[in-house]
């Protein structure tokens, strides 16, 4: 540390100087401010990776260092040691963008058996019930808070109790629901609105769809984007964001090749709430590809077979 409180960073014991990168950005953005004051928030804002290159991360965690100098801390056994996330000849995916994977996300209201039956009649009507045995294990998951959950129920096996009954119970603030199916989302809609649950579908240009809503329904294409990630990062940050539900979940491993923002969907895992995924079709053989693929470690899988034995294939030969 330099007189004038202003920090060198042409120490021979440190990589030299900030690569032409501008010393007062750098400063700003450590500090958690910007030239708008971080966007009005005097924190670091809770998606600083996202738009950062290696040579932005390198040149912070370097004032790190100048930091712990200053306040006479020993650098080399305090911080943790780093590696190059992004290099030029070693490109790998980096260990700092896997989320955190808490056993329970959130601290749970201990909802009675009269609140969840009260929710089920809401949106099942008089005497509900479960249709499935898997179907109630996989609504205990959810409700007690299990972090990571895949649930495979067939058609028909009320996979939407899934996300309709939480928000229809004391304390819920808003989940998210990825839909990418376009019918789908609009059938999704209407069975909300008829319950009486507040919906909205996710529109960058309309501002009613931003907030206010209990169950907000966005397509796969918008999900994994900037102004969606943003909206629900404010959520996130003020603590109103209980879980992301991506149903139909299949569709990464099938539609993906011409549907490439359906990878993409990963970056929802950036944020530490409950974290869902739904299908009627998923076999068991893809259930680790699935896993994989939206960096989970260990989720709780409740799965009922999915085959219909209604239904069968047959085929004819006909003479030309």
């Amino acid at each position: 540390m330099k007189d004038g409180f202003r920090m060198d960073f042409d120490d021979s014991r440190e990589s030299q100087g900030f690569q032409g990168l501008e010393e007062s950005r750098i400063w700003h953005h450590l500090a958690g401010h910007s030239l708008k004051v971080a966007n009005l928030h005097y924190a670091r804002t809770i998606d600083l990776g996202r738009g950062m290159g290696d040579d932005t991360i390198q040149a912070e965690f370097q004032a790190c260092r100048e930091w712990y100098r200053f306040f006479g801390f020993d650098h080399h056994e305090s911080l943790p040691k780093t590696r190059t996330i992004l290099g030029k000849h070693q490109r790998q995916e980096s260990q700092m963008l896997e989320p955190a994977l808490p056993k329970r996300t959130q601290q749970y209201f201990s909802w009675t058996f009269n609140d969840i039956m009260s929710g089920m009649t809401l949106i099942l009507g008089e005497n509900p019930a479960y249709r499935l045995r898997e179907q109630e294990k996989l609504l205990d998951a959810i409700l007690s808070g299990e972090s990571q959950v895949i649930g495979i129920l067939p058609t028909g096996g009320g996979k939407s109790l899934a996300f309709m009954l939480p928000v229809c119970l004391r304390g819920a603030f808003t989940t998210i629901v990825v839909v990418p199916l376009v019918a789908l989302k609009q059938d999704f809609m209407t069975k909300c609105q008829d319950l009486g649950i507040r919906c909205s579908v996710w529109e960058e240009s309309r501002e009613e769809s931003r907030g206010g809503s209990s169950i907000i329904f966005v397509s796969a294409e918008s999900a994994s984007k900037g102004p969606f990630l943003g909206f629900i990062s404010q959520l996130h940050a003020q603590g109103l964001l209980d879980r992301i539900v991506v149903d139909e979940s299949h569709l990464v491993l099938t539609e993906s090749d011409y549907r490439p923002s359906l990878v993409g969907l990963k970056a929802l895992r950036q944020f530490e709430v409950q974290f869902i995924l739904l299908s009627a079709t998923l076999p068991p053989s893809s259930i680790l590809e699935l896993e994989r693929i939206f960096l989970m470690k260990g989720p709780l899988v409740v799965r009922k077979e999915t085959t219909r034995w209604n239904l069968r294939l047959v085929v004819s030969t006909f003479p030309f």
